[in-house]
């Protein structure tokens, strides 16, 4: 795929993002992984290429948390916000890779965190990287 198809293919991603209300979204080349920026880092087993060999381009959204609810942890509302974000991020990487394989680019999507409580971050923050690419869509074409 030449660069041109690249760029045309990351814009049509991106405007998707957009038309989904998508506030952030990052993409990366598998190839970031090679080299840490940080220790500890994300187990080999973990990373892009180990889940998805075919893995080129990894795709990261994120969502908004509101301050005032943030600041309640640990609390009901709290609780519900998290559960109600995760499923969105899961919902939207699901219609992502969907949106890429129907364009005939072959992706998977990778679901959210599986710990249902911050306190198994406290006592192991790896666990924040299950996945080691939180929250992504894995797309077997180089989009960067």
């Amino acid at each position: 795929m030449d660069k041109s198809k690249n760029k045309n293919l990351k814009n049509a991603l991106l405007d998707r993002c957009e038309s989904m209300d998508i506030p952030l979204v990052g993409v990366a080349s598998v190839d970031q992984w090679k080299t840490p920026p940080f220790l500890p880092w994300v187990p080999k087993e973990f990373q892009p290429q180990s889940i998805y060999p075919e893995a080129k381009s990894v795709i990261v959204i994120g969502l908004p948390i509101s301050l005032p609810i943030l600041e309640t942890s640990p609390s009901i509302y709290y609780h519900e916000l998290y559960t109600t974000v995760n499923t969105l991020l899961d919902q939207y990487t699901y219609r992502l890779a969907n949106f890429l394989n129907d364009k005939g680019k072959a992706s998977i999507f990778v679901p959210r965190d599986g710990y249902g409580s911050i306190q198994v971050l406290v006592e192991n923050p790896i666990a924040f990287f299950p996945t080691g690419m939180p929250l992504c869509s894995l797309v077997s074409e180089r989009l960067v």
